[in-house]
């Protein structure tokens, strides 16, 4: 069986997924088979499938640059690819209309992003209207949302939740109770991957209110929105 891959993303959390994914599909029957990779200004497709190399190297001589998602739906669409999976590696805005035209068309989508999961929450419906997998969103990959989408499952009201909800600010606090400067503290855990890309996101609490809003809804409440 195969699952064929468009990446949106291509930072840290995008290559890590990529070297993964070939580790994986060097021990496993479930094969997966990239066929497109973009950032914010390019992307680059074949349905036949990218190598290693081309992934490594993207943007690459091959890449097309684009204003919109739409010439790359136009592309998943016209391929007539079967089991289409897309996975949203990104922290962009832009990209929430590209993943509710996917999830209309029942492409899986798989986000590290949680920007669109915490827009308003008609939204998020829209977007569990296909597969969805959102567990690199919360608790650093670990089972956290399937355990709540399980208890949702089974008919459990889920009211109270105790958790580390910012593992990048234990690090720094951390640090600074050993006396590391601010300034010192803060660069070697951005350094290390620790925080999102802008790490004012971290420092105000907003990824913390975020990480609460996607494991709320996920859990079958409101959760309230972005705004």
């Amino acid at each position: 069986m195969k699952a064929h891959i468009f990446q949106l993303g291509n930072g840290n959390v995008g290559k890590e997924v990529i070297q993964q994914a070939f580790e994986h599909n060097a021990s496993s029957d479930m094969q997966l088979k990239f066929v497109g990779l973009a950032n914010s200004k390019v992307f680059l497709f074949d349905k036949n499938g990218l190598d290693r190399q081309q992934l490594n190297s993207f943007p690459g001589d091959d890449a097309v640059f684009y204003e919109n998602y739409q010439p790359v739906l136009d592309q998943l669409v016209a391929s007539s690819l079967e089991n289409i999976c897309i996975v949203d590696t990104s922290d962009s805005d832009c990209v929430l209309s590209f993943l509710l035209e996917c999830a209309a068309k029942k492409y899986t989508l798989v986000l590290a992003n949680k920007k669109p999961l915490v827009d308003e929450i008609d939204v998020f419906q829209r977007l569990q209207a296909t597969k969805l997998g959102a567990r690199a969103t919360v608790g650093a990959g670990l089972p956290v949302i399937p355990v709540v989408e399980r208890l949702k499952k089974e008919g459990k009201i889920v009211k109270h939740a105790i958790g580390c909800l910012s593992g990048s600010l234990g690090v720094l606090c951390g640090k600074l109770g050993a006396g590391e400067p601010f300034s010192k503290a803060l660069d070697c855990v951005r350094m290390n991957g620790f925080t999102e890309p802008d790490p004012r996101v971290d420092l105000i609490g907003k990824d913390m209110l975020r990480k609460m809003i996607i494991i709320t809804r996920f859990a079958g409440h409101d959760g309230g929105c972005k705004k």
